[in-house]
């Protein structure tokens, strides 16, 4: 064996290491047919919990307001972040129909259900 044959033949750290990372890279698919990330709906439902307990804390807390002012603020906020809950979390429901994510899609949607119950309630509950 000459020189040339044995330096192929034996492994050093480098080749260890660019093999390593060679296995341990996915396939790269095309943009198309990745599957979704999951962060979004982590996000919905990190927000949905977030409506929900603001919503729980302004019924729990009601008569420390003063004023009609003070609990109409978040009400308000609330509504438009439910708005925006809403309308992704039909568009995700949609988008994770089956596969990876389709149980967190299910279970945004009605933790989005839940949300406006909980402002419905709050309205009711600051009704004279």
């Amino acid at each position: 064996m000459d020189a040339v044959m044995l330096k192929r033949n034996l492994p050093t750290f480098f080749e260890f290491v660019e093999r390593l990372k060679k296995a341990l890279q996915k396939p790269k698919l095309p943009k198309h047919l990745q599957p979704f990330s999951l962060a979004p709906l982590y996000v919905q439902l990190g927000l949905n919990s977030a409506l929900i307990v603001t919503n729980l804390w302004l019924i729990w807390n009601k008569d420390e307001f003063m004023t009609d002012v003070g609990p109409a603020i978040p009400m308000t906020i609330c509504l438009l972040f439910l708005f925006f809950v809403a309308v992704s979390a039909f568009q995700m429901r949609t988008r994770f129909v089956k596969g990876r994510g389709s149980r967190l899609a299910k279970l945004n949607l009605a933790l989005t259900a839940l949300s406006f119950l909980t402002w419905a309630g709050t309205i009711a509950s600051f009704l004279p």
